[in-house]
């Protein structure tokens, strides 16, 4: 994970408090027992929302929760105009990510934050416009994208777009 090594900054204290508010609610989105990349749920009866990158041509997917428990997906709903994936999985009780409704401010700060197959992947960017962050970040093309009040905001993708 890419923290700021500053015990206590305010940027540590953000991430830490991701981690233990918003994990469960983001998913690995596997094929073939290899990891494509992050998803969010979206609703506790198992819709799961993630980047058209990160699922490109695979259909034969499934989902592993924070707890590796895993769950094939049953529907696959790509949103075109989107750029979204819309993912279901037969479960109830999943953790749902917690959602801004509101329009992001320029010069705001949000964070892409994933979990991999090898830990946690954490990157800060600014809104440089009311959907483009300030710099491209390639290592986390499909991560969620949040809000320092935890809530997503979009997806990290390979423009900048939000």
């Amino acid at each position: 994970m890419v923290v700021p090594n500053t015990a206590g900054s305010a940027a540590a204290v953000i991430v830490q408090k991701l981690q233990d508010d918003q994990a469960e609610a983001i998913v690995l989105v596997r094929s073939d027992g290899s990891v494509l990349g992050p998803g969010v749920v979206l609703s506790a009866d198992g819709w799961i929302v993630v980047s058209a990158l990160v699922v490109g041509d695979n259909r034969s997917l499934q989902i592993e929760t924070k707890y590796n428990k895993t769950y094939p997906v049953d529907a696959v709903v790509p949103d075109p105009v989107s750029g979204l994936v819309y993912l279901h999985v037969p479960s109830t009780g999943l953790r749902v990510a917690d959602f801004r409704d509101s329009s992001l401010m320029l010069g705001e700060s949000v964070i892409a934050y994933s979990r991999t197959a090898v830990g946690d992947s954490v990157a800060f960017a600014n809104v440089s416009a009311e959907t483009i962050i300030d710099r491209p970040l390639p290592n986390q093309l499909g991560a969620p994208l949040y809000d320092f009040d935890l809530a997503v905001v979009g997806f990290v993708t390979d423009t900048g777009a939000i």
